[in-house]
């Protein structure tokens, strides 16, 4: 077993990061993207796989032969295969779950021919979702949310967060000076009344 991951982790800089921050490897929207950035063609499509645009380098030389059926395990969105949508823990953030991969199917990528980026509808596999690009661990001060109207996911570092709504809270020296400017005005506006 083979578990991919960092125990390492540093946390994200900011108060709040995409969740593209997150991502172990790259991922290649098209297969044309995937050309590009690897110098490689992108292998054929198969419609009987689930989509994947990712893969992770350690494994990209395995073929299916060389496969030693030893799984390898990833942290990803947790997604709803009928709705596509992200699944809520029982807190309401972005829950994450477990995938596992054969070592060959972890080193491939499976990108559908053509803009619309699906396999054909009549496929039984596209009852289900693409194969979410696995994540790093979150680093004790960070957490995930749903941010917006459409629920997108990002990243959050809570000291960070938290360290900002503190300063926004309190009154920075410009602050101060514009208020005593302010009060001077008022000051003068009551003299000549």
């Amino acid at each position: 077993m083979i578990i991919k991951g960092n125990p390492n982790v540093k946390p994200i800089r900011e108060a709040y990061a995409p969740l593209t921050e997150l991502q172990l490897f790259d991922v290649y929207q098209t297969r044309q993207d995937y050309e590009e950035a690897t110098g490689n063609p992108c292998p054929p499509p198969d419609p009987k796989r689930r989509r994947k645009h990712w893969f992770d380098p350690a494994y990209a030389g395995v073929s299916q032969e060389d496969d030693d059926g030893q799984l390898v395990f990833y942290q990803a969105l947790a997604v709803n295969p009928r709705t596509r949508a992200v699944v809520r823990d029982f807190n309401g953030k972005p829950m994450l779950t477990t995938i596992a991969l054969g070592k060959w199917e972890a080193g491939q990528v499976n990108i559908p021919e053509g803009t619309a980026n699906e396999f054909p509808l009549s496929e039984p596999i596209m009852m289900f979702d693409q194969i979410q690009a696995p994540l790093r661990s979150l680093a004790p001060e960070e957490e995930l949310e749903f941010y917006g109207p459409m629920g997108v996911v990002r990243v959050v570092n809570t000291i960070l967060r938290d360290a900002d709504k503190t300063r926004s809270e309190q009154f920075t020296a410009a602050d101060r000076e514009a208020l005593r400017q302010i009060l001077q005005i008022v000051r003068e506006i009551e003299r000549r009344v």
